[in-house]
């Protein structure tokens, strides 16, 4: 186990309880119902809080309201200083598209959610992704350190922008971009502070100041990333905070087989990956159309069926993925 005194900024802690928060936008439902089944089922969480719209959530209550420990958090109700109509107005106002705004606003949230008062830890989830197997938050060292599904791929925008705020380019040879992250509350609230800027010279709330560090030129799609900026953050405070381990996911999974997979589809799904995400972007998309007229969707979960869709007792899973895969199909 690694020497922890050689990195004092950050104090060793008890990692539990955890808190997982996952974000939802407007829209059909069905996918965010089954990743927070999915949480509930496969991942050693206590509370799960679901941030979104008032109209979301009377949508989504219905699917989920019965699991435990399941909670609301309007996002209009979350305190960061601007709304998501300041963004649209600051990102038309330089000609970036102003529909990008909400991309913009849940990372906003996502940091000001990890670093208000409550829970040590926090699992920062995105909606659209469903874990597929049981998943580990913690290392079983004497002292637990949170896994991280490190990825290779750096996007140059985003550490322009971690450059500007924070004096640090990218620390780490891995990043911290992946579909969940858990942040420590302490640490995400020294990382606002810092994104606020010194103390005496703060003319803007910390998302404006965020907003205005970003080069024009990286303003559309995105030149911000809250996981990116958190973990180069934490790294910079501690190279060894995180334990690297590997984790594999499809992204593509709503081109694969459309928004409302069968249980048998998932469990051929979780033959192979850990997580799965279902992007509702994917479900309008060329390829994910052409899947669809030529029969190859059908003809994937006729398969599926075939290999997966009987009982199998042997499979301790089957009956959350199951719960999940009648989520997407309501």
């Amino acid at each position: 186990m690694p020497d922890r005194a050689a990195h004092p900024g950050i104090a060793p802690g008890e990692p539990h309880p955890v808190e997982a928060v996952v974000l939802v936008g407007p829209g059909p439902t069905g996918v965010a119902a089954a990743a927070i089944t999915g949480i509930r089922g496969f991942v050693g969480v206590g509370a799960i809080k679901v941030v979104a719209a008032e109209a979301t959530w009377q949508e989504l209550e219905p699917r989920v309201g019965a699991l435990d420990g399941i909670g609301w958090i309007d996002e209009c109700a979350v305190k960061i200083g601007i709304n998501r109509s300041t963004i649209e107005r600051h990102l038309a106002e330089r000609g970036s598209s102003a529909p990008r705004a909400g991309w913009y606003f849940q990372q906003f949230l996502k940091l000001a959610i990890a670093a208000s008062p409550g829970s040590r830890w926090r699992l920062i989830w995105d909606g659209d992704t469903l874990p597929l197997r049981p998943l580990r938050l913690f290392s079983d060292e004497r002292t637990p350190r949170p896994l991280l599904a490190a990825r290779e791929v750096l996007h140059p925008p985003y550490f322009r922008t971690i450059a500007r705020l924070l004096g640090e380019g990218p620390l780490a040879a891995h990043s911290f971009i992946h579909e969940h992250l858990l942040m420590r509350q302490d640490l995400a609230a020294r990382l606002i502070a810092e994104l606020a800027g010194p103390r005496g010279h703060r003319t803007a709330p910390w998302p404006m100041r965020v907003l205005e560090a970003i080069g024009d030129e990286d303003l559309f799609p995105s030149g911000f990333s809250e996981f990116e900026t958190y973990g180069t953050f934490v790294h910079r405070l501690d190279p060894e905070a995180f334990v690297p381990r590997p984790l594999i996911s499809i992204r593509e999974a709503m081109i694969r087989l459309g928004p409302r997979p069968t249980a048998a589809s998932l469990r051929a799904l979780s033959a192979r990956f850990d997580l799965a995400t279902f992007e509702r972007r994917h479900c309008w998309s060329r390829r994910g159309e052409w899947r669809r007229r030529l029969g190859i969707r059908a003809f994937c979960r006729t398969l599926d069926a075939w290999r997966f869709g009987g009982p199998r007792e042997s499979d301790p899973h089957a009956a959350v993925l199951a719960q999940m895969a009648a989520a997407m199909q309501a």
